[in-house]
């Protein structure tokens, strides 16, 4: 073994990291010149762009200037990945076809096969070996390929692109090959921005930021990338075997984008937006009062957001479900009112007769008296001793007794105690109309 001394050792050392350096320098300034050229095509200046087709198909249009450089129309492009070392082409459909023929050689038949199970290719054209099926099943799969992979650059970021073959050989294969008829759906990131912008402007009455924004596309990408028309052909027979995103799919990951921002958000910024949310809050809590329930806006809240469903709550206005809750809650609380209620009779109707005659009796403004007001509550509720209640609400004469007594109200009778005799005449003829005393 041959001492080559610590001077050697340190040279060699330092050449071996100097190569290494070297490397790291020359991967990076192909990866940055990659990047470029990506941001150059597909970026938010550049010439090509993922939309839909006459016939609502998503593909890639590249923007036809005019000497000015001004976009003046379009025309459909396949963008196409043979390379192993990653680089990229921008080609149309028929350079795509003889690349995808020639990448496979000799080996056309598991090409054909490949592109018959997974649905891109008929039965018929596959049995019947047609090559204009296989052509435009190369076309179909390719400009899906194509589309794919610029947006995991254009929404990802992502930079480790897949070749053609690799890709097609990872997608699944459909039992019993290309007698399944598959239909898929891809959302545009525009038509999504718009989606979310326009529902959070309804809910929130803003509109949705960039962080929102991109999270609602990806979770549509891969709800919609999961979600196909499925019909499966025997004979003359179709049958479908699964289905499409519906609108309720769709609203509900709307909603899940949204209650991550409501609950990170204040309840008074909440409680003072223009938007749905705000406008349902504002009349639960008041027809929680009318019913004299005590509910926190925080609750009231956590129910608007449960009963986020399309056809109802938000979508339409109603609140059938939230205030059903507010009526079952006041039965409960005031269950010798329980049928009046169901009548659709009001706790606050009643109450509203004791805070009148409170008012004239004691000589104050009978609005300033709320459905909580402790004497109110005690003349509903009506209890003995006990705790049992009476089965009907407090007579006029035992209210007046209450009020006499009642330290913080015998001083204020005192001095207006002239008012109870017409108090009593008015309030008595309304509580018999509605029949909660003799």
């Amino acid at each position: 073994m041959v001492d080559i001394g610590p001077d050697a050792a340190r040279a060699k050392a330092a050449a071996t990291q100097a190569a290494r350096n070297a490397a790291a320098a020359k991967a990076k300034a192909q990866l940055d010149a990659k990047n470029a050229a990506f941001i150059d095509r597909f970026g938010t200046t550049g010439d090509i762009k993922a939309a839909l087709d006459q016939y609502g198909n998503l593909v890639l249009q590249k923007a036809i200037l005019d000497v000015n450089n001004r976009p003046t129309g379009e025309f459909q492009v396949v963008y196409l990945d043979v390379a192993s070392n990653g680089t990229f082409r921008i080609i149309d459909g028929s350079e795509a076809i003889s690349k995808v023929k020639s990448a496979y050689g000799k080996n056309q038949e598991s090409l054909r096969k490949g592109l018959y199970e997974r649905g891109y290719m008929t039965e018929r054209d596959y049995v019947s070996r047609s090559e204009s099926g296989l052509n435009g099943a190369i076309l179909k799969s390719a400009n899906e390929f194509g589309v794919e992979q610029v947006q995991r650059f254009t929404i990802n970021g992502q930079t480790d692109f897949s070749v053609y073959g690799s890709w097609l050989s990872g997608k699944a294969s459909y039992t019993g090959g290309a007698n399944i008829d598959t239909e898929k759906v891809s959302t545009p990131k525009a038509e999504a921005d718009q989606d979310i912008d326009e529902f959070l402007f309804d809910m929130l009455g803003r509109n949705a930021t960039d962080e929102e924004k991109i999270k609602y596309f990806n979770a549509v990408q891969l709800a919609e990338k999961n979600a196909s028309r499925k019909s499966k052909v025997s004979g003359t027979t179709a049958t479908t075997t699964s289905t499409l995103l519906t609108e309720e799919d769709y609203y509900r990951i709307k909603a899940s984008i949204l209650k991550p921002s409501v609950i990170g958000t204040p309840l008074e910024k909440i409680t003072e937006g223009t938007g749905k949310i705000a406008q349902s809050v504002t009349t639960l809590k008041e027809y929680a009062s009318a019913y004299g329930v005590a509910r926190t806006t925080q609750e009231i809240l956590n129910d608007v957001l449960e009963g986020m469903t399309v056809g109802g709550t938000l979508t339409t206005g109603q609140l059938d479900q939230q205030k059903a809750k507010i009526r079952t809650l006041a039965k409960a609380r005031y269950s010798n009112l329980s049928n009046l209620i169901d009548e659709g009779i009001k706790v606050s109707d009643i109450a509203n007769q004791f805070a009148y005659y409170k008012g004239k009796l004691l000589g104050i403004a009978d609005n300033s008296v709320s459905i909580f007001d402790e004497d109110i509550q005690l003349a509903l509720d009506n209890k003995d001793a006990s705790g049992k209640s009476q089965g009907s609400v407090m007579s006029l004469n035992d209210y007046e007794k209450l009020l006499r007594t009642n330290p913080k109200t015998k001083p204020l009778w005192l001095k207006s105690s002239g008012a109870k005799e017409e108090a009593s005449g008015y309030a008595l003829d309304i509580l018999r109309m509605f029949g909660v005393m003799a």
